[in-house]
């Protein structure tokens, strides 16, 4: 799809969910009470998700900005999924070849060919490595640069429009938002970047000793650009864990979590980006102690559940 027709695409979204008049600066009644905010913060949510995964993406890292938006807003922005329908396998198994220089089954001693998960940059699949080790396999989707280039351009020239028409647009600097979104997505593309990133928070920790926190670690031969391949560690997302679930000493778990999240943010030179909770699992050691594994939870994607396109459509 063609740039102009994107954007066309994008603004009829808008005017759909009512959402036009906030682009031209129109001063809104139902801002001023709780009801009149929920009901626009759900046609944001619904306006973002028919725009797709780029969009859903923004959704998401709003949703963590308690500082701009208001609860009703958090609240319904939370609810935004990044579940998109995956690529075919005839299509992902080339990226793989060109960037390892080999096919799968020369790579691996297992692969299998059915994704975990399949998001908007990369699908995820399980592997073993030729000596036995448990792998997860990370793969760009070949149309992605393309996708996210035009989606980030249009969302720049909303931004924009923004600034210029509406207070809040310009107390909060929609435009710089949106450049340090598009910095942050584009850096999703190079699968590098986040095998660095791993490495050298692994590497910190490690030299503080036992914390109780695991990290993923990349197989540094086997990770380029478009692939990243890591070690495979299983656990529940701390999102889904019940009340009532046995996990071990939730004040342990959580005084390793904070212990080690502050020491990232605050200490030596490691990646500044917001954690996501949804990468956190519990864990047990070997001693029997409570432990953390801190990595993305993949889950396999459940086949009845509709997902969207990277251009927003819906899969059938």
């Amino acid at each position: 799809m063609g740039r102009t027709k994107r954007y066309w695409q994008i603004i009829r979204i808008l005017g759909r969910r009512g959402l036009i008049p906030y682009l031209r600066g129109a001063r809104r009644t139902e801002l001023r009470t709780a009801d009149g905010r929920t009901r626009l913060a759900h046609s944001i949510r619904l306006a973002l998700e028919e725009g797709g995964v780029t969009f859903v993406k923004l959704g998401q890292v709003l949703a963590t900005r308690r500082d701009l938006l208001t609860e009703e807003f958090v609240t319904e922005l939370s609810g935004l999924q990044d579940d998109v329908a995956p690529v075919p396998w005839p299509v992902i198994s080339p990226v793989i070849r060109a960037e390892l220089g080999a096919g799968v089954d020369e790579l691996f001693a297992t692969f299998d060919r059915a994704p975990i998960a399949a998001a908007s940059i990369a699908q995820v699949y399980g592997a073993t490595l030729r000596f036995g080790e448990q792998v997860v396999v990370k793969v760009c989707r070949p149309e992605a640069p393309a996708v996210v280039d035009s989606d980030l351009e249009i969302l720049e020239r909303i931004a924009a429009r923004l600034q210029r028409s509406t207070r809040w647009g310009r107390s909060v600097g929609t435009v710089d938002l949106a450049r340090g979104f598009g910095q942050a997505l584009r850096e999703e593309l190079d699968l590098r970047v986040e095998a660095r990133n791993m490495t050298a928070v692994a590497t910190a920790t490690a030299q503080r000793g036992d914390t109780g926190v695991r990290f993923p670690t990349p197989v540094e031969p086997m990770s380029t650009r478009r692939v990243l391949v890591m070690t495979r560690l299983d656990g529940q997302p701390l999102s889904t864990i019940k009340a009532d679930q046995p996990v071990g000493d939730r004040d342990a778990l959580a005084r390793n979590l904070i212990d080690c999240l502050l020491r990232q943010v605050m200490i030596g030179d490691l990646p500044r980006r917001p954690p996501s909770w949804q990468r956190l699992s519990p864990a047990r050691r070997a001693a029997g102690s409570p432990g953390l594994r801190l990595g993305r939870t993949y889950r396999r994607r459940d086949a009845s559940r509709p997902a969207t396109t990277p251009s927003g459509s819906r899969s059938r």
